[in-house]
């Protein structure tokens, strides 16, 4: 009798079993937790939030803007097809190493699209044509999103564990879920999309919320990518520790 060889990990067999229940309820989420690197999806939930919102819109726009089956149809392949060779060619030229001028740019593409496809949801429910709008908005938003994430690099930017927004009540992301609240009352009452209106200020939040991170924090760190939750050592994977803003010494009297 020969034996098999070893061939899977019983640890992250028994990880991928506990959570496929998750698949049921969140396929998108079961897939970036356990497609992709862990550290690519979870520094920022931006990330998440995109994957969530935008393929919806993709696949839900074509229905809000036409009857004809055929040309759902056709406007189904266009936009997934434009999405699709956009994201080719940064996926060829990604840098090995995420660079935080692209992280920026990114975070406010994100932030932009949101609001552009939200203003043209509401203007083709006043009957205007948005067709070729809203797919510039798509692109935007998945050009940005290359910009934002670090999917295909080999190292990313991991903010300050204390400056991350969600690790304590910070007073800035209070301040902008007030103002997304606020958002949300004023919108609703332009329009019946209730559904694609509100989860795009749901994702405007989280945007939002990175944005100002991203640009307030002092420093951050180039590390090292790892596969999965358990892997990602604080104090291990630190390739360079990068000082954007220097603390003004104390002055002793």
């Amino acid at each position: 009798m020969f034996a098999l060889p070893v061939i899977i990990d019983k640890d992250k067999l028994v990880y991928f079993l506990k959570d496929i229940w998750i698949f049921f309820i969140d396929p998108i989420y079961f897939i970036l937790k356990h497609a992709c690197n862990y550290t690519s999806v979870f520094p920022f939930l931006s990330n998440i939030v995109y994957w969530h919102v935008f393929p919806f819109l993709w696949t839900r726009t074509p229905f809000i803007m036409y009857e004809d089956s055929n040309t759902i149809k056709t406007a189904l392949f266009l936009i997934y097809w434009l999405v699709f060779i956009f994201f080719l060619p940064i996926r060829v030229s990604c840098p090995k190493e995420q660079n935080i001028y692209t992280l920026k740019a990114g975070a406010i593409g994100l932030l932009v699209s949101s609001y552009l496809t939200l203003s043209l949801i509401i203007l083709q429910e006043k009957g205007v044509d948005i067709e070729i709008y809203i797919q510039g908005a798509f692109v935007l938003a998945s050009f940005s999103m290359s910009g934002f994430s670090s999917f295909w690099c080999d190292y990313y930017i991991q903010v300050p564990y204390d400056q991350m927004p969600y690790k304590r009540v910070n007073g800035y992301v209070v301040v902008i879920g007030i103002i997304h609240v606020l958002l949300t009352v004023i919108v609703l009452q332009f329009t019946t999309r209730y559904l694609e209106c509100g989860s795009l200020l749901v994702a405007s939040f989280f945007f939002s919320v990175d944005l100002y991170c991203i640009f307030t924090v002092d420093s951050y760190m180039i590390r090292e990518h790892v596969y999965h939750k358990w892997d990602n050592n604080p104090e291990e994977g630190i390739i360079e520790h990068v000082v954007l803003k220097e603390k003004p010494d104390t002055v002793e009297h």
